[in-house]
This record gives C-alpha cells, sequence and structure tokens, in this order.
C-alpha cells in the first residue's frame, strides 16, 4: 500500500492543463524539453521529501518496488517488453552495443534523424549508409523507393530512424518502413521520442524514446521497446544490490530514479487521457496556425489510431535577419525552436494541452513585426512592463540591424548617388532613420539638445520626401560629397546610428521613464514605437531605391533571396464576381491592440458596396507586355493628362530593363533589389499609378467593358475577408516578389481564388488619400499625414514583399504622388461602385477661428466661473429652434460658417431659412460643408504652427437641411437697406461673434432689424451680458417687445493654443410688435459709426491705456480669473523660496502699469520696472513704493542702461514680453549678463507670435526647422543654454482681460524658469 501522499500515483484522472510554466511567457516549444503537470511536481516533490529525510527507508523499501510497478506498467501500455534507461541516447547506445562491434554490420541512417543519434552513429561506425528522401517526405512509397536505392547499392543490415523527426516534424510511416526491413532480415531501429502516440500495430525491432516530451514525465527517463526475439540490451552498469536478472535492468547504482518511478503515472495519464491531449493539442496547433500563416506540412484532425498519428509538432518556414532568432523570439516571450534546412530558416512549432490561441497570437505578432501596446504575456504588472521593455528594445534592435544589414551590400560610392531624382541619395536615408529618434524625443522634450549626439547631422538627415511638390526634390547635397570625402561621412553616420543604439536601450532600460500599459500617443513609448515603424518604411523605400542603382553598386546576398519560382508561362487573368457588404475603414484609438499612425484612427462611417468583378491576381509582367507591346507607351488615348505628360520618353516600367519591350526574350531582363534576372512573366509588374491608370484605360478596350483600379473600400472589403497568414509579406519568403498565382484564398462568389489581396506587391487604387472622422494629428509627427490629404496623394493598397509591420496591416493608410514608385502594381475591378472618397479643401485664414468657434468641442480645463460650454453655437442653435415650427420662414443674421442653421435644420425643420454673413469667406465655408459633409481647417497653435481639424456633419444634418429651402446671401447688418431682404416668421443672429477676429461693432444692434421680421414674428439674439455697460433689461430694440425670456450661455473660443475669447451672453426673445417704427436703437452704449484710425502708438492709445490699468490694478477677479500680476509675484517669490535665491534685486522687465513689481517690493529689498511707454510709467510713478524704480526704457538695451545696469538681479521677471519684442533671443541674452549666480530668470508668455511686433526670423518659436515643429520653450531654451537651464517643468497661469463690447480675452501664460547650470 503506498502512503497517502503517493496514492496519486496510481491514479490517471488529473488536470491535463495545469503546468507550472512560466506565465510570463508563450511556451510553444513542448517538443525541445516538454514540460511535466503540476500534479507530477507534486509528487516527486513527495518523494524526494522522503528520499532525503530518510534514505534507507526510501531506497531500501520503496524505491525498487515502485520502479517495477513502472516496468509492469509500461510493459502493458507498449504491448510488449520494456526497460528503462536514464535517457533516449544511453538508450540507443545501449541498443546499437547489443548488436555486436562493427564488423558484420552495416547501419543505415533514414534521414532525418536526430542530431546527437547522427554523431552517435558515426562515433560508433565507420561507415554509414544515409538515405535522405527529403526533410519533409512521408510518403511511403518515396521512402521504400530509396530504401530500395539503397539496399541494391549497399546491403544493410541495421536501419535507425526517427519516428517523428525531430528536425522536421515528419512523420514516418513506420510500419510501412517496419515490414519492408522485416521482409529483408534487417533490423529496424526506431527513435519514437518526437512521438505523440504509441498504438501501433506494427513495432520495429527497437523503439526508444525519451518519456519527458509527450508523455510529459519528470526529467529523465527512457524506455526501450524490445519486439519478439530481438536482442535484450544489457544494463547500462552492473550492481551487487540486485542480482535478479528481472532487476538488472531496473537498479545500476545510485540514480535519479524519480523519473522511473513517476513513469508509471504518466503512462496511466496517457492511457486515461492521452487521445484526447493529442487530438486537442493538434486541433489548437491547427487552429493557432492561423496567426503564422502556411505550415510545411499538413494538418489532420482525425482521431489517432494505429494508422494516424495527429501533428502536434510542425514547421514554419520564415525569412529573417535577426543573427539569433530563437533568443530574439525569447525575448519577445516566445519560445520555439529554430532550425537551418537545407539553406532556409524554420519554426519548429509544437503544441500541447497547456497552449491556447493567445501563444500563437504572440508569435504571429513577432513574425508581422506587430508592435503591440498592451502587454501579451505577464502574470504580474512587473513582469508585462518588464516583457514589454524588452519586445521594445528587441524591435528596435531588429530594424537597426535590418537596416544595416541592406545597406551593408552597397560600395561606399552607391551611399552617395542619387538614383532617384525625387528622393535623396541613400547615405540620407541610411542616416534619417536614426535621427528620427533624437529629433522625436528632442521635440517631445524627453531629451534636451544638450543630449544632440551631432546637431549638424540632426539636420542634415531631417527632411525627407516633400511630399506637397511636383518639383523634383533638391534638399540637401549628399550627392555633390567628393570621393575622398565618402568614406568618413559613411563612418560618421555609421557611428551615429551606434550612438543612437546606445541612448535608446539606455532610456528604454531606465526604470525613471515609466511605462504604463497600454502605451498611449502621449507616451514617450509611443515615440519608440513611431520610430521603430518609421524605420521600417524606410526599409521598404530603400529597397525601392537601391533596385535603381547600378547592379554594379550592389553585391547580392543570400540573405535576401530571390523567388526561385519563375515559370516560363504566367496565369490567364481573368475577372472573378465578388459579393459586395459593407465595410467600415478606420478603428476607434481607445483599446486599440496594436500601434498605428495616426491617418489610422477615426470613427468612419459604413460603405455599402454592392457586388463587383476583380481581376484574380495582380497584373503579371505577361499581361502587362501586352500594353506595352501594343504601343501603350506612344498612345495619348490612355493617359490622362498628366500621365501623358509625364509618360513622354518611356519605353516601359521602371525594372524592366531598357531593351525589354514586353516579349520574354533573351535580353530581357528584370532589376530586384540586388540581381538582374530574366523577366519572370508571371510575376507582378511593378508600375506607377499613371501607369496602372494607362494600363487600365487599354484593358477596357480589349474587354469591352469599364475596368479600372480598385478602391480603397473594394479592397478593404476583401482584405478584411482573408483569413491566410502566408502571403508573401513581411518579408516572410524572399526579398522580391513571386508569381501572381501562388498566394490566394476563395474570395469569388462562386468560390474561386483571388491572389495577392495582400502582399507580393502594393496595389494602386483610383482613391485619394483622406482623413477619417475624429482624425487627430500626433503632435510629434505632424507632418507624416497632412501633406499627403491634398488631393495629389492616391491609396496604396495591401504591402508588398518588402513591407514590414504596420505597412502590412489591412488598417494601414498609406499614399504617394501618382507619378512616384513603390514595389506597387495593378489590380483591376469592373465595379458600379462610386468612390466618392476625396480629401475635403482645407480651408485657411481668419475664417479658421469662426469655424473652431462653430465646430469644435472646447473641453479643455480653465479656471473660469463660469464655465463654458463645450459649444455655445449648438447651444444658441439648438435653444432657438425652440421658437421655430416648421412652417416658418428663417432668417439666420451673422451666420459665419452655419452651425447654428445646421442646428436650427435638424432641429426645427423650418420651411425656409436665408443664411447670411458679412463675408464672402464664410458663406463659402458654409456652403462647403453642406454640400460635401465634412469640413478641414487649419487652427493657429503658435505663430505659424497649425493643427489640421476636421469636422465631419452628421448624417442628420445633411438630411435635414437637403429637404429645406436654404438660400445664402452676403449681408451686411449694418448697411442693409429696407427691402433688400423679405421679412422673415423669425430672426436669428448672433451679435457675439467670438470667432470673429476684428469686430467693431461687436455687441451692437443694427437699426433696421425691424424691417426683417413679420410682425407677430420673432427676434432671437445672441448678445453679451452687460456690452458696454448695458444690460438687457435696458436695452431697447426699434419695432420690437422684449418678451422677458433669457437664456444664458457661457462660451468660448479658441485663437491660438493658449489665446482665447469668452463671453458670458444670453439669449433674448423679442416679439415684432406694429405701430411706430423707430428709426434708431436706445441703450446700445455705443454709436454705429466707425472711427478714424488711431495714429498714435498702440500703448499710449487712451483705451488701451485704460484697459491695461483696469487689468492690473483691479483686485476683482474677471470670470473668475485671479489678477494675473499678483498670481505672478506669488508664484516667483515661492520660486526664489523653493530654490534658496536672495530677495534682494528683482528686475520686472516690460512691466505696463507696474503692477507685479509693486507686488514684488513687498518681498525685495528693491525692483526696477521698465516699459517703453510712457503713459504705463507715469501710471506706476503715481502709485509705487519707495523700493521701486520706474525706468521708461527698451528691453533689449536694459543691461547698457546705468538707471538698471550696476547691479545684478536676483529675479527677472520678463511677463508677457517676449513675444512683443523686436528680437527677443537679444533680450535673453542680455539677461544672463544681468542675472546673480543664484537668480532666476522667468519668462512668462502666451507665445501669441505676430509679423507686426516681432520679425518671423526673430521668433524663439512657432514655426518649422528641418520639417521638425519648434515651439517657443524648444527655442527659448535653445537660447538660454549653455548658461542658463530649465528649472521645472512650464506651467501656465491664467489672465483675463475684458473689453468694452462684453468680450474677455482668457489667455494662458506659460511660466518658463531659468536657472545657472
Amino acid at each position: 500500500d503506498l502512503p497517502p501522499d503517493l496514492q496519486s500515483l496510481r491514479t490517471g484522472d488529473i488536470d491535463v492543463k495545469h503546468y507550472p510554466l512560466d506565465g510570463d511567457v508563450a511556451h510553444l516549444n513542448h517538443g525541445a524539453f516538454g514540460g511535466s503537470p503540476n500534479e507530477f511536481i507534486n509528487i516527486e516533490y513527495a518523494l524526494r521529501s522522503r528520499a532525503h529525510k530518510n534514505p534507507s527507508a526510501f531506497y531500501d523499501t520503496l524505491c525498487l518496488p515502485l520502479i517495477r510497478e513502472s516496468v509492469h506498467v509500461a510493459r502493458d501500455f507498449f504491448q510488449g517488453n520494456v526497460i528503462l534507461q536514464p535517457n533516449c541516447t544511453i538508450a540507443l547506445k545501449s541498443v546499437l552495443s547489443s548488436l555486436g562491434s562493427d564488423e558484420g554490420l552495416q547501419v543505415a541512417a533514414l534521414a532525418p534523424i536526430y542530431g546527437a543519434t547522427s554523431k552517435l552513429l558515426r562515433h560508433l561506425y565507420s561507415d554509414i549508409t544515409e538515405i535522405k528522401p527529403g526533410m519533409f517526405c512521408e510518403s511511403a512509397q518515396e521512402i521504400i523507393r530509396l530504401l530500395e536505392q539503397a539496399y541494391a547499392s549497399s546491403k544493410f543490415n541495421v536501419l535507425v530512424a526517427d519516428h517523428v523527426s525531430s528536425q522536421s516534424a515528419r512523420i514516418l510511416p513506420m510500419a510501412e518502413v517496419v515490414q519492408w526491413c522485416r521482409e529483408r532480415g534487417i533490423i529496424s531501429i526506431v527513435d519514437g521520442t518526437q512521438a505523440c502516440w504509441f498504438q501501433n500495430d506494427v513495432w520495429p525491432d527497437y523503439y526508444v524514446l525519451s518519456t519527458h516530451k509527450w508523455l510529459c514525465n519528470i526529467k529523465t527517463c527512457a524506455v526501450i521497446r524490445i519486439d519478439g526475439e530481438a536482442i535484450v540490451p544489457e544494463p547500462v552498469g552492473v550492481s551487487f544490490g540486485h542480482p535478479d536478472k528481472d532487476d538488472r535492468h531496473l537498479w545500476v547504482g545510485m540514480l535519479d530514479y524519480m523519473p522511473y518511478i513517476l513513469l508509471a503515472k504518466a503512462l496511466r495519464v496517457f492511457s486515461s487521457q492521452g487521445a484526447d491531449m493529442v487530438v486537442a493539442s493538434s486541433a489548437m496547433l491547427q487552429e493557432g496556425f492561423q496567426y503564422l500563416g502556411c505550415p510545411v506540412l499538413g494538418q489532420s484532425s482525425a482521431q489517432p489510431s494505429s494508422a494516424h498519428m495527429p501533428r502536434t509538432m510542425t514547421l514554419l518556414r520564415v525569412h529573417r535577419c535577426e543573427e539569433d532568432l530563437q533568443n530574439a523570439l525569447e525575448r519577445q516571450g516566445v519560445c520555439v525552436s529554430v532550425k537551418n534546412l537545407e539553406g532556409n530558416t524554420y519554426l519548429r512549432v509544437s503544441c500541447w494541452t497547456y497552449n491556447t490561441l493567445k501563444d500563437f497570437q504572440l508569435l504571429g505578432e513577432c513574425l508581422n513585426y506587430k508592435l503591440r501596446l498592451d502587454a501579451a504575456v505577464g502574470s504580474t504588472k512587473e513582469a508585462q512592463e518588464t516583457r514589454k521593455r524588452g519586445q521594445i528594445l528587441e524591435q528596435i534592435e531588429a530594424q537597426m540591424d535590418l537596416t544595416d544589414k541592406l545597406y551593408s551590400h552597397l560600395t561606399v560610392e552607391a551611399f552617395f548617388i542619387r538614383a532617384e531624382k525625387l528622393r535623396h541619395p541613400l547615405i540620407f536615408y541610411y542616416g534619417h532613420t536614426a535621427v528620427f529618434f533624437i529629433n522625436k524625443l528632442c521635440l517631445g522634450q524627453y531629451l534636451s539638445d544638450a543630449d544632440r549626439i551631432d546637431p549638424e547631422l540632426e539636420s542634415l538627415c531631417a527632411v525627407g520626401v516633400d511630399e506637397m511638390t511636383w518639383d523634383d526634390l533638391t534638399v540637401g547635397e549628399w550627392d555633390k560629397v567628393s570621393p575622398e570625402d565618402q568614406p568618413k561621412q559613411l563612418e560618421r553616420v555609421r557611428n551615429y546610428r551606434q550612438r543612437v543604439r546606445e541612448i535608446l536601450r539606455n532610456m528604454i532600460l531606465n526604470p525613471s521613464n515609466e511605462l504604463n500599459l497600454p502605451i498611449t500617443p502621449s507616451s514617450i513609448w509611443w515615440v519608440f514605437l513611431m520610430g521603430i515603424e518609421h524605420s521600417r518604411i524606410h526599409i521598404e523605400t530603400s529597397s525601392v531605391i537601391i533596385a535603381q542603382l547600378g547592379v554594379e553598386y550592389v553585391t547580392p546576398s543570400l540573405a535576401w533571396p530571390v523567388c526561385p519560382h519563375q515559370t516560363d508561362k504566367a496565369p490567364v487573368n481573368s475577372l472573378i464576381s465578388v459579393a459586395g457588404g459593407v465595410v467600415t475603414p478606420g478603428r476607434p484609438l481607445n483599446g486599440t491592440t496594436y500601434y498605428g499612425w495616426d491617418n489610422e484612427f477615426g470613427s468612419g462611417r459604413g460603405i455599402q458596396l454592392e457586388s463587383f468583378e476583380v481581376s484574380q491576381t495582380l497584373v503579371s509582367h505577361a499581361e502587362y507586355a501586352e500594353f506595352v507591346n501594343s504601343g501603350g507607351y506612344n498612345n495619348q488615348e490612355w493617359w490622362s493628362a498628366e500621365g501623358w505628360e509625364w509618360a513622354k520618353n518611356k519605353q516601359g516600367p521602371l525594372f524592366w530593363n531598357v531593351n525589354c519591350k514586353g516579349n520574354r526574350s533573351e535580353d530581357a531582363k528584370l532589376r530586384t533589389i540586388m540581381h538582374e534576372i530574366d523577366l519572370p512573366p508571371s510575376w507582378p509588374v511593378v508600375t506607377n499609378n499613371y501607369e496602372a491608370e494607362a494600363f487600365c484605360n487599354w484593358k477596357s478596350s480589349v474587354l469591352g467593358k469599364h475596368v479600372r483600379m480598385i478602391s480603397h473600400p473594394e479592397w478593404l472589403l476583401l482584405a478584411k475577408r482573408c483569413k491566410r497568414q502566408d502571403y508573401n509579406i513581411n518579408m516572410r519568403k524572399w526579398a522580391s516578389p513571386c508569381p501572381v498565382d501562388m498566394h490566394g484564398e476563395p474570395l469569388g462568389q462562386d468560390g474561386s481564388m483571388v491572389y495577392d489581396i495582400r502582399g507580393n506587391l502594393w496595389q494602386h487604387s483610383r482613391s485619394l488619400l483622406t482623413v477619417l472622422p475624429e482624425f487627430e494629428v500626433h503632435p510629434l509627427y505632424d507632418d507624416f499625414t497632412l501633406p499627403t490629404i491634398d488631393g495629389q496623394h492616391s491609396f496604396i493598397l495591401g504591402g508588398s514583399w518588402a513591407s514590414l509591420g504596420n505597412c502590412a496591416d489591412v488598417e494601414a493608410r498609406y499614399g504617394f504622388r501618382r507619378h512616384f514608385y513603390q514595389f506597387a502594381g495593378i489590380r483591376y475591378v469592373c465595379s458600379r461602385n462610386e468612390d466618392r472618397s476625396a480629401p475635403a479643401r482645407l480651408v485657411q485664414g481668419e475664417v479658421c477661428i469662426a469655424l473652431s468657434e462653430h465646430y469644435m468641442n472646447f473641453s479643455s480645463d480653465i479656471l473660469t466661473t463660469p464655465r463654458p460650454v463645450m459649444n455655445g453655437m449648438k447651444e444658441f442653435g439648438q435653444y432657438a429652434s425652440t421658437f421655430i415650427s416648421d412652417q416658418d420662414n428663417v432668417l439666420v443674421l451673422n451666420g459665419s460658417v452655419g452651425r447654428v442653421t445646421f442646428e436650427i435644420a435638424a432641429h426645427a425643420s423650418p420651411k425656409s431659412i436665408l443664411h447670411t454673413d458679412p463675408t464672402a469667406n464664410a458663406l463659402d465655408a458654409f456652403l462647403y460643408a453642406r454640400e460635401n459633409g465634412t469640413i478641414r481647417y487649419e487652427r493657429t497653435l503658435e505663430g505659424n504652427l497649425c493643427k489640421t481639424e476636421s469636422y465631419d456633419l452628421p448624417s442628420e444634418w445633411l438630411d435635414a437641411i437637403r429637404k429645406i429651402d436654404v438660400s445664402v446671401k452676403q449681408v451686411d447688418m449694418f448697411r442693409l437697406a429696407v427691402g433688400v431682404i423679405e421679412p422673415v416668421d423669425v430672426a436669428v443672429v448672433d451679435l457675439v461673434q467670438l470667432g470673429v477676429f476684428n469686430c467693431p461693432r461687436r455687441a451692437q444692434i443694427p437699426p433696421l432689424l425691424f424691417s426683417l421680421v413679420k410682425e407677430g414674428g420673432k427676434l432671437i439674439m445672441l448678445r453679451p451680458k452687460n456690452a458696454y455697460k448695458t444690460s438687457s433689461e435696458n436695452l431697447r430694440v426699434s419695432g420690437f417687445q422684449d418678451t422677458g425670456m433669457r437664456y444664458d450661455i457661457a462660451h468660448i473660443c479658441p485663437e491660438t493654443m493658449r489665446k482665447h475669447r469668452f463671453s458670458e451672453s444670453e439669449v433674448l426673445v423679442f416679439t415684432r410688435i406694429g405701430g411706430e417704427e423707430l428709426s434708431c436703437v436706445t441703450g446700445s452704449g455705443t454709436s454705429s459709426e466707425c472711427c478714424s484710425p488711431d495714429c498714435t502708438p498702440l500703448y499710449e492709445q487712451c483705451d488701451v491705456v485704460d484697459t491695461y490699468e483696469a487689468f492690473h490694478y483691479s483686485d476683482q477677479p474677471v470670470i473668475g480669473v485671479k489678477n494675473f500680476h499678483i498670481a505672478c509675484a506669488e508664484f516667483c517669490v515661492e520660486l526664489c523660496r523653493e530654490y534658496g535665491v536672495t530677495l534682494e534685486h528683482a528686475f520686472d522687465v516690460g512691466c505696463g502699469p507696474g503692477r507685479l513689481g509693486l507686488e514684488l517690493s513687498a518681498h525685495f529689498k528693491s525692483v526696477v520696472s521698465m516699459d517703453q511707454s510712457e503713459a504705463f510709467v507715469d501710471m506706476l510713478e503715481s502709485r509705487k513704493a519707495s523700493n521701486v524704480t520706474a525706468v521708461i526704457g527698451d528691453a533689449l538695451f536694459a543691461h547698457n542702461d546705468e538707471r538698471v545696469g550696476g547691479k545684478r538681479y536676483n529675479l527677472i521677471v520678463g511677463a508677457n514680453l517676449v513675444d512683443r519684442l523686436l528680437d527677443p533671443s537679444a533680450w535673453i541674452q542680455s539677461a544672463k549678463d544681468l542675472l546673480s549666480d543664484d537668480g532666476l530668470l522667468v519668462i512668462l508668455s502666451p507665445f501669441t507670435w505676430s509679423k507686426e511686433h516681432t520679425p518671423p526670423e526673430k521668433w524663439l518659436g512657432g514655426f518649422r526647422r528641418d520639417a521638425e515643429v519648434v515651439y517657443s520653450i524648444h527655442g527659448t531654451k535653445r537660447v538660454a543654454a549653455p548658461e542658463l537651464t530649465l528649472k521645472r517643468s512650464p506651467q501656465e497661469i491664467p489672465m483675463a482681460i475684458p473689453d468694452a463690447d462684453g468680450i474677455v480675452q482668457y489667455t494662458l501664460s506659460q511660466c518658463l524658469v531659468f536657472g545657472r547650470q
């Protein structure tokens, strides 16, 4: 009887999915080292505990009986005589030794066999007959044929084979091979270690296997099954302890006998559950390959039997460039075996009961270069973060390595040749992908300018292709580098790339760079992912350029193999009917799994497509040759006007050699990236978009029906139906295209195959590149998408053989100008589906402020009381709608760009709307939005930097407004004559007009409103509260009676990133009355006449001085915002205390009326306040304390002013100053001379740059340099360095300046605090 803790040795009912494996790893390598269930480990622990606690009792009384029990169980299980050995290698040696000496033995090995077995045979025998049916041959007929052939040549009497090859996972037709051996008296020895099923009708003479793999025993014990009269091998050792012949194999001296004992448990479990385990694992392997591609050896889900062994292990062929692929995958959390067989690389993927689809998904992501934003594996948060850091570092290293390998095959001269006039020489791109990382990390302030490696190189290698012009690229002088200097410059770039590697490694492994999952666009980790994907793009585009170099500049390499399938004939292309459906482009950013570029995110609308016909394959060289041979390049009929201009003097596509006119001939060549080969007719042709369009026009004439390039929605519909992962993409197989009929799926309505929906070559599209609704540009790469949304860039679809990662993704949105070459070809369709995709016109200029007011929801955190609604025009329009019936004729005055009109149409459905505005630009924007359903405009952020905003009108708006009689008229209310507009039932007027930059009549009521409304009609008016100090109760509008109804709206409009206009407004409702018509308006508080221009300097004008006096010296909060100058003084004093600055001398530069200096004087021994405005300084003089010196002077020359010089200041403050100086850099430099060693320079500014105050070349920011965005914080830091550094992260202090018309300028002043190093 067994003790209680060992009772489970005799049961086979366990949970076969629970293994003590590391949950932070995807284990797809069971075939390498096996694994044992938790219960086996627990029994092992109990046995070892007994052996350690009482060795005598364990080894004298318990051990041998338990081993005997395992032998009896094994004999029943394997249906024959069984002996146990320490491991399989020892067991094989024991079997071979039992057969006698080398003399008389002729040993043959049926390849492939396990590497250790091969070495053992060569160690024991001088001559081995090796029979090679092929790594993956499972044909009994072919194997027997080769055995016969080998036997006829050299009579062998021993055959060694693997039941399942450890190298290739090939399953041996064992019954047929063993029977063939018996008929010839040949001893058969089969290694069954990798077999997962053991119920055989025919057994070899010796069947040897390790039990720690598919039987899941603990390590390690081997079984030898001896068939019939075969010689029983001698024990591997002779022990005096157990002379009984039945036990001589059981006890051979002191070994680890725990695996021997546990073998009984393993066999009982397999007897009980083995069939289910094998079938489930085989099914999981088959299902899991949907993420991987096509296995080398096919799958079968049939039940295991003596004639059939389910496959739990197979190979996947891959093409990779990592030096150590197995370790690279392990660093990304995937354990799998890498096999290099016959010049090709394979992954041996094995599956067992503990595996899930998630394991295969992770391996698929690694193979497809997918950048996952969350953690694929990891049992704890810390483990997930650690794994993610390792994955990102591995991906960076892999892309750096791949780029280096690609460029390593070029001569030095090749780097400096401009092979394509539209792109830089290759040396630029070799540096560009590394420079990108540093520039983006600096732009995001994750690195400082002091961390730059080579600022000159980071400028020279910054700007790539000019996507916004037709002109050939002229930036850069890399092709002008002298031959003598070329090796030096190349070495410079190589060293730079190595330095970048080191910086990135340190940043990624630095725990202070916190990693929170999932990674979001605002994270430093997004920048790393962005850099990885950017590198991958340039691996492909660099390959395109390399393919245009002369072959003498490139050294071919087996690392970049050309597809060997180059048949003489191409398949005949035909049109296949495919079902229509609804397809929705785009993906939401929230919850997305993988990295994507900004243009991929957004909520696309469902597009209904009719059924259509699609070409079965991409256009092959043979099919395109028909177009060329028919004179296609000489016939203007097939070409667009732009295409024909491009095609002049062209004879054929770019990568055909000059002698090739289309027919396959001995001199017809195709250029691949490193070779020139005979033109393969069955490969797809590479063209540009112009050529693709011309071919389709020609093909239409041939077919007698119209065909065109496929559209993006049509392609997306088909791509989302694709299931296979074995397309020629991600460099999975070759560094070239392959025949057009190799990779397909049954996408036709009748099940017909359609090939290469993804991969092989990109597919040119008729669709213009657009952005999705809710598109948001990424601030660190704002020129990735926007320059391409110009109506000149067409989609390319599906990726090519060279497309890696995101480029190969179904949701990717890439496009090029039509004359550009990528590895892109042609797929044509016959379709009635309309392709309306076209980028909305980009609106620019002052009207964009109105577009922000009307269509942008304001959700920023601001400190106003009351808090503004998200969209004031929405609120106004919806409230006005409550007074409108479906029979009303409505007039919208000052309707601007139309939000109020759209809201009225959607919520009230009146009979008609007349939409008016004084400006044609606003009306034009409204009309465009109405017709096209979308608006794109540029919102100013800072200086010349803008953000493109998009707004897609809801479909219910568009439906509603199309049912209404809507007309448009350009009307200035103040110049309107009676009778120009017919009276209406309801007039809606916006007198606030926050979105109008310069509005001299804001809040004023036009005198002739009575003429616009029918008697009894309504006037609904939005007006700032208390404009011109007139309350609504005192407001009188001629011809109208106030209903007394009020509706308050606090609303805001962004002018720049930090400057806004705010209004506490109210909606007033009046009823048109009859009787006397007044010709004027009372209570408006101001004249409606325009004033003549005031030529007095701005800051000396009376109204400006009055406004600034209130801004400085009013202690009452404005819209809840504290007095700005008091807040600044408190901030500065607190800073000085925080950094231990002596409170002795302070300098307030550009002080205005001087409130900040006065506040500082309460804390500092002395304060100097300087301003250019005599009026401002006079105001300060009337209020200043005794320790304040008021100085009229120019900030740029303050350091030379004797009233200021002679001392060094502990605090220098420039509040709202630098963006009003002629030369802000000069002032910062002069401030350094005036600052004490412990002093602080505090610059507060909204950075609202304008050329009226500062020449653009003197701006600190708000522009682009080397294609990178430069904000003012970057430029200010650059000018302050090296003497001064930024002491803390920027923060913002709000200020509120009320205007007489009721509008409040709400501005955020960014606070930059500098101190000495």
